[in-house]
């Protein structure tokens, strides 16, 4: 479906963008929220979001150099079928990157 594929291009944006962010910064903090806030404006879509990582410091989700971060985005969507009938449909994409950051 286009409806599906559309939804995909710009969580897979969104995923990049959050992925760079979290690198750069070494961390899933309030630099990431606030880019999350920006591309859900931007994209129109308000994905779920789920992280996983080994945190440095999990009180400040510091992520050590070279660590993996992982991003997933999921978005429920509705397809039309025939006449009345409509189908519940996740997209979701998932990227990963490594911590830029090191922590001491």
């Amino acid at each position: 479906s286009s409806a599906a594929s559309d939804v995909y291009k710009r969580q897979r944006y969104m995923c990049e963008e959050l992925i760079a962010t979290a690198t750069s910064t070494g961390k899933v903090g309030e630099e990431v929220e606030q880019r999350f806030a920006e591309l859900c404006e931007e994209t129109g879509i308000t994905p779920t979001v789920t992280w996983n990582t080994t945190y440095y410091n999990a009180t400040k989700k510091q992520v050590q150099l070279g660590e993996i971060i992982t991003c997933t985005l999921t978005h429920e969507i509705t397809l039309q079928g025939f006449g009345t009938f409509t189908l519940p449909f996740s997209v979701t994409v998932t990227q990963s990157g490594l911590s830029r950051v090191y922590w001491k």
